[in-house]
């Protein structure tokens, strides 16, 4: 392991499933690849709700 910025991916179980050198940019290709990959094996049932709601449409006159 090299000095404290070595990124672990980590399963909904808690098992190391990648790891990445400390220069691997977290938003490159080869980090956000494994995430979605990772991500698409995660059961249903084990999914978080959507942490970000899309925001509301504001009501007008003619919506009422």
């Amino acid at each position: 392991m090299k000095w404290n910025f070595q990124k672990y991916l980590v399963d909904v179980d808690g098992k190391v499933i990648a790891k990445f050198e400390p220069r691997e940019n977290p938003t490159g290709k080869k980090v956000v690849a494994a995430v979605e990959k990772a991500l698409e094996r995660v059961p249903a049932e084990k999914r978080p709700a959507a942490s970000v709601d899309k925001p509301k449409k504001p009501k007008t006159p003619k919506d009422s």
